[in-house]
């Protein structure tokens, strides 16, 4: 039981460390570097992936295409929200996009 409160303060402590080096110029900067790999991708007529923190998410199947789309929307108005310094809701991002996300339920998949 010991390890699992050592653990979790682990956790605490590496999430803190986390936030605290993310900047809104960092954020900018990520998303315009994640942008530039996929036209990159498909410019090399390669299938657009999102790679990051050790994570990578492919886009082959055509019933993922909704998928990369709904992630591109969505970086693309956080990417202009952080250059406008402007916050916003997920409500607000449904909304924007109101004719493409067929829920509110989908504006919030990961």
């Amino acid at each position: 039981m010991a390890n699992e409160v050592d653990d979790a303060s682990l956790n605490d402590n590496h999430e803190e460390e986390l936030e605290e080096d993310v900047t809104p110029e960092t954020v900018i900067s990520r998303i315009e570097s994640l942008i530039h790999d996929i036209v990159n991708q498909l410019d090399e007529n390669r299938l657009p992936a999102l790679e990051g923190n050790g994570i990578a998410k492919a886009f082959g199947q055509w019933n993922q295409c909704r998928s990369f789309t709904n992630i591109v929307l969505v970086l693309s108005y956080c990417h202009a929200l952080l250059l406008a310094n402007r916050t916003t809701t997920t409500r607000e991002v449904y909304y924007f996009y109101v004719t493409h996300f067929r829920s509110h339920k989908v504006s919030l998949e990961p």
